[in-house]
């Protein structure tokens, strides 16, 4: 059986094809920007634009606008046409937002050091490239001081003060809030300090030791971090007086997720303060562009039991450069004279850091982001401080016990601090601060299901 079968002209299958690129351009900030693609194919065609590698909401027509176009907003846009019969993407277009005035996302921080010691005043702006700064010491510009971070090596007190930055850029200019120097003339005292250089110099920076070059005490990491690689990479070469041949620093990395348990995980150095107060700990620390932009200073009175933070973040300016952090303990209760003291360098989220809304790890570097696999350095962790003035010891004493009420009397020298601290046994205890004021005062004891503790008093 022979059929005959004639051949029609049935429904086009063409694929989409691009017939309009979408241009490249510049705006100024402020502007609305349009983009505009055309394309052929059978059917219906979809469209899907794309914002460096993210897909963009409710970007699903021939032409993508945006108002108010900001700086953030630079980057790569394409667009995807689809159909029944297949996909075609366009070229790249390449949008810049020139023209932002700076604006300062963390102003410089207080500083308080010992005489003698470096201090760093830092500032993150955003704004379009190039950023000028200029430094003023109370209000009047310190000539040369044109970088950021501004560092001020073997501070003396004539150069106490505030300090404040100016910001310009071809759109104008802004002034930062000032921040204070404050210098302890005691005479400082280096007794505790890791370098991390090899104990027999071997000119090479890539291997170390996390023994204390200085003194004594214990460096371990925590919170899951690891020594990259051998754990040892160049050093700070400004800080450190052994150059750059064997100039060492602990290399870190696998710090947590991005999004996952804030101000717990970095270098931990034990040390004992007994017989030292006016106590200043000073470091160098880098992060790779991937790495950790903000970290804490937490300090723990009782072996690490209970970790508390130092009030300000240290806050990285840029990633690939040393930046060197000081920060005076003098006045935080429970450091003076113990021998259970414990610190610790922990990266933290940037809300907490500088009270934003991004509850994340943020990259050192901008534009850059955040992963577990940057690496932070660490150098020169210091401890300093002065020799304990002396005072009498601690006295403690039961003044009355009535209705499940304790009231504690803590005596010693007039106006010296002393701490209170209780522990819910004597076998394994761990002592947990419950008053701290200068001498004499009183404590109250009026939880009546507390369960049964033990108290004593530790002097400075």
């Amino acid at each position: 059986v022979i059929k005959d079968f004639t051949l029609t002209a049935g429904a086009a299958t063409n694929p989409p094809a691009i017939s309009l690129q979408p241009l490249g351009q510049t705006n100024a900030v402020g502007a609305t920007v349009t983009l505009t693609a055309g394309a052929s194919g059978s059917g219906s065609l979809g469209y899907q634009w794309w914002y460096n590698n993210s897909s963009l909401p409710g970007a699903q027509s021939n032409s993508y606008t945006f108002t108010n176009a900001q700086v953030a907003q630079s980057g790569n846009y394409r667009v995807v046409v689809t159909n029944l019969y297949g996909s075609a993407t366009s070229a790249v277009a390449v949008v810049l937002i020139t023209n932002a005035p700076p604006a300062i996302t963390l102003a410089p921080q207080n500083q308080s050091v010992l005489a003698g010691q470096t201090a760093t005043f830092s500032v993150t702006a955003t704004g379009t490239a190039p950023l000028v700064y200029q430094w003023l010491w109370n209000g009047t510009n310190l000539i040369g001081a044109t970088t950021n971070p501004l560092v001020l090596p073997n501070v003396q007190p004539a150069q106490v003060g505030s300090y404040a930055v100016i910001i310009t850029n071809s759109s104008g200019s802004v002034t930062s809030a000032a921040a204070t120097l404050t210098i302890i003339t005691t005479n400082p005292l280096a007794f505790a300090q890791w370098n991390f250089n090899s104990v027999t110099p071997d000119a090479s920076t890539s291997t170390g030791s996390t023994a204390p070059s200085l003194g004594s005490g214990v460096a371990s990491l925590v919170g899951g971090v690891a020594a990259n690689s051998t754990g040892f990479a160049t050093g700070d070469t400004n800080l450190d007086p052994a150059g750059s041949t064997d100039n060492t620093a602990w290399n870190t990395t696998t710090y947590p997720a991005a999004t996952a348990n804030n101000k717990t995980a970095g270098p931990q150095f034990a040390v004992s303060m007994a017989g030292k107060e006016n106590v200043t700990i000073s470091w160098s620390q880098q992060s790779s562009k991937t790495g950790g932009k903000y970290f804490r200073l937490q300090y723990s009175t009782n072996s690490g039991a209970i970790f508390l933070d130092y009030p300000t973040a240290a806050a990285l300016p840029l990633a690939t450069n040393y930046y060197a952090f000081t920060n005076n303990l003098a006045a935080l209760p429970g450091v003076n004279n113990n021998s259970n003291f414990v610190f610790r360098i922990v990266a933290e989220f940037e809300s907490t850091a500088i009270g934003s809304a991004n509850a994340t790890y943020v990259g050192a570097q901008p534009g850059s982001t955040y992963s577990t696999t940057g690496t932070t350095r660490f150098d020169m962790v210091t401890v300093s401080g002065t020799t304990l003035t002396s005072a009498t010891p601690a006295t403690l004493t039961a003044l009355a016990f009535v209705n499940g009420n304790l009231s504690l009397g803590i005596s010693g020298t007039a106006t010296a601090t002393y701490i209170l601290q209780a522990a819910t046994n004597l076998l394994n205890p761990v002592w947990l601060p419950v008053a701290t004021n200068a001498a004499p005062f009183t404590y109250l004891e009026t939880n009546l299901n507390a369960p049964q503790k033990y108290y004593r008093a530790v002097g400075p």
